[in-house]
């Protein structure tokens, strides 16, 4: 059972501190436990799974309102449903995409416009092509204004700004290039859900560790020697060997380092900023499901085809129904857009919303059974959006100098989702970031063991 909230002027020894109980942490944390590493997890928050959140929404159904989605490209999280007994679900992922002006702009054809919407994203894998060296710091913005124009060009950055929830202004085309490329997707990216929730998964990886995870206990001061590390939390002092720093690079200018990281490790940290995403779960009656007719297209469409809006920028729909008894669409709402809806209260964002669903799948979406919204905005925790983005153009090998910071820095080791060797930005990349954090502490530890006597 995980402990939940701080433990009183308590002091744990362990071999290994994991500061962050995201997916990135657990996963550190269940592999050095796998092999044999006594550890304790100090989260922050007062609960498992980072940007994986869960809620019950009006019809009493437990949905996932952060992190849901995953596919076949992902074989560490898959590995991990199919472990936990947990059951995938999947979309009608291979429909055709309809796409809507919003606003006051009339779509005369929502089919024509997502082929926009098509060839704006076809542009933008161009990048993959390239030579990054040659981007220097050019941002992305800039890099695709010179490769489209008109709507194209205005749906890609709004399409860019939803993914990456940041303005493409501020994204350096060499970081995007360099995360494209770790992205190897080769199917749809909202391929499944998982029924019993995506949450659900980290929550089973913490009750695994059981009362090794205490939640609500912040990390404040990590304190290093030359053999050993001290983790002081709220409440709770770890005396550990090493510590594997979970959390997201945004975040790691929140704990105290004494002595300090070098100011190297340090700037990477700050090179990374948050954005702002808003997810909104809908849910329908089951008639939903065949009663679509959307304004601009007279021929009834499936709720698994993907919508999206050329305003506001960055909006786009699809279904989330992992039960057809119950119609549940998605919609998500990233970057600047997000900034500014984010200052409306939530009757004028649900209003809005509603709105535009009308537009993208005919009246019967005016009446939704359930609605559910989840702001992820930035924070001193390094939340907000699916992950932390580098905007710093003078620290473009940021990634990198925070993978190899456990070769400079005592005993500390970093591992996040934007870390992962693959598919930053999610639960996936953030496993594969956690694996490799244990594999350095264990490489760490067999290197400094004494060798074996002499017969």
């Amino acid at each position: 059972m995980t402990r939940h909230g701080p433990l009183v002027n308590a002091r744990i020894s362990v071999d290994v501190a994991v500061v962050g109980a995201g997916f990135a942490g657990l996963t550190a944390a269940t592999e050095l436990a796998a092999h044999g590493r006594s550890v304790v997890v100090v989260e922050a928050l007062p609960r498992v799974g980072g940007r994986t959140e869960s809620a019950t929404d009006d019809t009493g159904r437990t949905i996932d309102t952060g992190g849901q989605f995953l596919n076949d490209d992902m074989p560490e999280v898959l590995a991990l449903v199919a472990a936990q007994g947990r059951t995938l679900v999947a979309g009608d992922h291979e429909l055709a995409s309809l796409a809507f002006r919003g606003g006051s702009e009339i779509t005369v054809d929502p089919r024509a416009l997502a082929r926009l919407f098509d060839s704006a994203e076809e542009a933008s894998q161009q990048l993959l092509t390239v030579d990054r060296s040659s981007l220097g710091t050019r941002s992305l913005a800039d890099w695709l204004s010179g490769q489209l124009d008109g709507d194209a060009l205005r749906s890609a950055v709004g399409g860019l700004a939803g993914a990456f929830c940041l303005s493409p202004e501020v994204l350096p085309a060499a970081h995007v290039a360099d995360m494209d490329a770790r992205t190897p997707f080769t199917r749809d990216e909202l391929q499944y859900v998982v029924a019993e929730t995506l949450h659900g998964v980290a929550v089973g990886l913490a009750d695994a560790l059981g009362d090794r995870v205490h939640v609500a206990t912040r990390v404040r001061t990590i304190r290093r020697s030359a053999s050993s590390v001290e983790v002081f939390a709220d409440g709770l002092l770890v005396d550990a060997t090493d510590v594997v720093v979970a959390i997201p690079p945004a975040a790691i200018a929140s704990i105290e380092f004494d002595p300090p990281l070098s100011e190297e490790v340090m700037a990477s940290a700050r090179a990374f900023r948050a954005g702002s995403v808003i997810k909104f779960l809908i849910g329908y009656d089951p008639s939903f499901s065949t009663s679509q007719s959307p304004v601009g297209d007279p021929t009834a469409d499936p709720i698994g085809s993907v919508r999206q809006w050329l305003e506001p920028a960055g909006l786009y729909t699809r279904s989330a129904t992992t039960d057809a008894d119950a119609p549940t669409l998605v919609a998500f709402l990233g970057g600047p857009a997000a900034d500014r809806w984010c200052t409306w209260d939530a009757v004028r964002r649900r209003s809005t919303l509603i709105d535009l669903l009308v537009e993208g799948y005919g009246p019967s979406a005016a009446h939704p059974l359930s609605f559910v919204e989840r702001v992820w905005r930035p924070d001193e925790s390094g939340g907000g959006g699916y992950c932390n983005l580098l905007v710093d153009t003078e620290r473009l090998d940021a990634v990198d100098v925070l993978r190899r910071a456990s070769d400079t820095e005592p005993h500390v080791v970093f591992a996040c989702t934007e870390l992962g060797p693959t598919f930053p930005g999610y639960v996936e990349g953030a496993i594969t970031a956690g694996l490799a954090a244990a594999d350095t502490v264990r490489q760490r530890a067999a290197s400094t063991m004494p060798p074996p006597p002499s017969r």
